[in-house]
This record gives structure tokens, C-alpha cells and sequence, in this order.
């Protein structure tokens, strides 16, 4: 999923990304954060399991629901 979001997001500077229905290893572990490399701004609505990733990517703007995240998405073009 991370390369194939890698490759679709070349030369993209904001993304969304909406992740609300992936789910995650059981264990809660991933190797890597299934976002995509490439994007300086992520605005992410994910399962709760991967916010510990999204904490260590200075990119991802974690948003609690999808209100939050039109909110901060829709700031960025006024």
C-alpha cells in the first residue's frame, strides 16, 4: 500500500488521505507507516492503532473525524 501511494502521490505537496477503513495487523505492528513518502503535508483520518506512527512524521496532521479534517483541508485554499 505505501509504495503504491508513493507512486500515485509523485509531485503532490498535500494529500488526504482517508485510511478510517484499513485495518491494521492485529498485533499492531506495521514495518512501516502505510502512507506515502513525497507529500510535505498529510491530513489523515486513520484507525486509532496507526496514531503512534503518525506521531513520528512531522507531515501527518492527524484529524479525529471527518468534520476536523474538511475543516483543515478546505482552510488551505481560501
Amino acid at each position: 500500500m505505501h509504495d503504491e501511494l508513493t507512486e500515485l502521490c509523485t509531485g503532490i505537496s498535500v494529500i488526504g488521505l482517508d485510511l478510517r477503513e484499513l485495518r491494521p495487523p492485529t498485533d499492531g505492528l506495521l514495518r512501516s507507516a502505510p502512507w506515502p513518502d513525497g507529500p510535505g503535508t498529510i491530513h489523515l483520518l486513520a484507525p486509532d492503532a496507526l496514531r503512534p506512527l503518525a506521531a513520528r512524521d512531522q507531515r501527518v496532521h492527524w484529524h479525529p473525524d471527518l468534520r476536523a479534517a474538511w475543516e483543515a483541508w478546505s482552510a488551505l485554499f481560501i
